[in-house]
């Protein structure tokens, strides 16, 4: 067996598991957290001027449609490395 051939087996197999990793994180971390700070004031007289931190999740859309591209990549890669590694094992 040529020394490169089993170089490229190898290096295919670690991205397969590497590339499957990063799929089950991308899928474990479907919503976006997001912060910010707001200007506002009391209720009631005297109205002084606050700063109210504010936090929250993001599930829309864009966030979707960037985790469903992101994961198409990383099976795109994951099935060229086992392309790679089927070649090599012939």
């Amino acid at each position: 067996m040529d020394k490169g051939i089993l170089s490229e087996y190898m290096d295919a197999c670690a991205m397969i598991k590497e590339t499957e990793q990063e799929i089950r994180k991308l899928r474990a971390r479907k919503t976006e957290t997001v912060e910010d700070v707001v200007r506002g004031s009391n209720g009631s007289f005297p109205y002084q001027p606050r700063n109210f931190h504010i936090s929250g999740t993001v599930s829309g859309s864009g966030t979707e449609r960037k985790v469903r591209r992101q994961e198409q990549i990383l099976e795109e890669r994951k099935e060229r490395a086992e392309e790679i590694k089927t070649e090599t094992e012939s």
